[in-house]
């Protein structure tokens, strides 16, 4: 009688545990889910919460688990710019305030080459603090570069080191410095040279320094020069021949690293306005 007892017993158990085990019919609580992963706003498996990032003291950590008190700080990003020489260029600054921060934040600039650097005579015109009390601010920062910064293509960085009374932070992005002097023709430059902002200027340039002369004028302004019409020579008239030459939305593309270092003074400007002649607006500019 014990036998039979007990062989009841077990034949009722052993189903149960074989189909538990299998995982047909058991009730386990998901124990066999796959790990969340963190950083993909999604709270998943092993995670109490999931922002989108993956950086601690913002309330939820770099693994994903709720911080219960987040760390007060600032984080910044800017844009990658391309600055010319002679006309300012603009980078904007984009500040947060995390984990509750709000204040003034200090900030100090620099732009620098590939080395660290700085580009020698680079002036930047931007605020020296920001308002985060609100949790935001956006700075443009205005840099010009003099004509002697350089007469070859610099890959740099634009800094921004930013101390509050909280941790430092060093905000940094691509800097694209180009060896171009652009001359615009403006809208409604028309046949005025004095409507010219650059009439009667003189410029030196470093050898190897590009000068753009750009219409944005709705009509149309042939550049003449000092060098020979139609020539590939540097400084030379744009060629009348050429019905493209002086097209409102165009760009003359004077190289200047042909051209030897020397005391002489070319000229460029346009004196033809609308395929017409009309009073001379032109530049100086001398090649060192």
């Amino acid at each position: 009688m014990r036998s039979f007892l007990l062989a009841s017993i077990v034949a009722l158990a052993f189903p149960a545990c074989v189909q538990d085990i299998s995982g047909g019919t058991g009730t386990g609580t998901g124990d066999d889910q796959p790990a969340g992963t963190c950083g993909d706003m999604v709270v998943g498996a092993g995670e109490t919460c999931d922002d989108g990032n993956t950086t601690s003291g913002d309330g939820c950590s770099a693994t994903c688990q709720t911080e219960t008190s987040a760390t007060p700080k600032i984080a910044g990003s800017m844009n990658p710019a391309t600055f010319e020489l002679f006309n300012p260029g603009t980078a904007t600054l984009a500040l947060t305030g995390q984990g509750g921060f709000t204040g003034t934040a200090n900030l100090a600039y620099s732009l620098v080459d590939a080395n660290g650097t700085a580009i020698a005579g680079a002036t930047i015109d931007a605020p020296a603090t920001a308002d985060l009390t609100s949790g935001s601010a956006t700075v443009a920062v205005k840099v010009t570069l003099p004509l002697s910064a350089t007469a070859t293509e610099i890959q740099g960085s634009l800094k921004v080191d930013i101390t509050s009374s909280v941790d430092p932070v060093t905000v940094t992005a691509a800097a694209d410095i180009k060896p171009i002097l652009t001359v615009e023709y403006t809208a409604a430059t028309g046949q005025d040279p004095l409507k010219h902002s650059l009439h009667g200027m003189t410029f030196n340039l470093l050898r190897g320094t590009i000068i753009h002369i750009v219409n944005n004028d709705t009509i149309v302004h042939r550049t003449h020069g000092s060098g020979q019409q139609g020539s590939t020579q540097p400084f030379a008239h744009e060629n009348v021949n050429d019905p493209n030459a002086g097209k409102a939305g165009g760009t003359y593309v004077i190289p200047t690293i042909g051209v030897p270092p020397s005391t002489t003074v070319y000229q460029l400007g346009c004196h033809d306005h609308n395929g017409g002649q009309g009073t001379p607006e032109y530049m100086s500019f001398t090649v060192m």
